[in-house]
């Protein structure tokens, strides 16, 4: 079911909203959706998390090892001088059960073209798009297009404070070191019936884009 729902999101973006952007690389209109028709195939393994973290929040496919994230199509990151031409840095919300530190940042983006890095960026909430910039990570070596199933880690031993209850955003970002980064936070393959609220900036501040089915993949950890 997954595979065939999978697919089929991939279906409708290649052949309803074609704009080529770079050989093998297709963007949705408004290049919001960035999928990928050919790719590395090589594995990386995934991160291991440090003795006694507790999920905060994930949406990861680990009951599939090989396979813990959608190979192929994601939201598109691209710096304001990325080959795109245009600036779009996209964010997850994600809320705590608990008051918890959050110790460590998973998330599944994959190097298209441009600089390898991204800014993995933990944000509070503004009613509803991103708010204040609580923790900012750089993230380099990225694993290659539609490979599996590398994740760009940032981590703080000392914690960052959240509260239960309250909610929190994951975006990522391009930096001063990275204004022609292009890469792709890819789409998960677990959960695809609950929204996951989603937003984008794209030079002008942040704007909702509503809830996301699916969502981008990421992990939140804490202790």
């Amino acid at each position: 079911m997954i595979t065939r729902i999978l697919a089929g999101v991939a279906a409708a973006v290649l052949a309803c909203n074609l704009a080529v952007a770079h050989p093998g690389i297709i963007l949705s209109k408004g290049g919001q959706v960035t999928s990928v028709v050919s790719g590395s195939g090589i594995y990386v393994p995934p991160p291991t998390h440090d003795a006694g973290a507790t999920v905060i929040f994930s949406n990861i496919a680990t009951k599939y090892p090989l396979g813990l994230y959608f190979c192929c199509s994601g939201a598109t990151v691209s710096g304001p001088n990325s080959e795109l031409g245009f600036q779009s840095w996209p964010a997850m919300q994600f809320t705590p059960s608990a008051d918890i530190s959050v110790t460590e940042i998973d998330v599944a983006v994959q190097w298209l073209a441009g600089a390898d890095e991204v800014d993995l960026d933990l944000y509070s909430d503004a009613d509803g798009v991103p708010g204040t910039l609580l923790k900012s990570f750089k993230a380099t070596d990225l694993v290659g297009n539609a490979g599996c199933c590398g994740f760009a880690v940032g981590k703080d031993k000392q914690g960052i404070a959240i509260t239960g209850g309250t909610p929190y955003w994951i975006a990522v970002t391009s930096d001063a070191q990275g204004t022609d980064t292009f890469a792709n936070w890819m789409f998960n393959s677990t959960d695809q019936l609950d929204k996951v609220p989603s937003a984008v900036n794209k030079g002008a501040g942040w704007v909702t884009n509503g809830g996301a089915v699916p969502a981008a993949a990421f992990a939140v950890y804490g202790k």
